[in-house]
C-alpha cells in the first residue's frame, strides 16, 4: 500500500462547537462532527498510544 497515515500525534480542537482532530503541525486530519468531545478525546488518546507501530501490527493483533 502506497498511502501513509498522519504521522504524530493528535490533538482535540473545538471549531464551531464540533470536534476536529489535528496533527502537530495544526492540519486537520478528521472533522468529529457525529460525536462528541469525549469520544474525539478518546480517538486522539488512542491514535496517541499507538504511535510508532506501524499499521499492519495494529491489524495483526485485530485492532485494525
Amino acid at each position: 500500500m502506497s498511502e501513509k497515515h498522519t504521522p504524530g500525534r493528535l490533538g482535540v480542537f473545538t471549531v464551531y462547537g464540533e470536534p476536529e482532530l489535528r496533527d502537530d503541525a495544526g492540519n486537520v486530519v478528521a472533522f468529529i462532527s457525529r460525536y462528541n468531545s469525549a469520544n474525539a478525546r478518546r480517538l486522539a488518546a488512542c491514535w496517541n498510544a499507538c504511535e510508532g507501530l506501524e499499521t499492519e501490527q495494529l491489524e495483526q493483533f485485530g485492532l485494525g
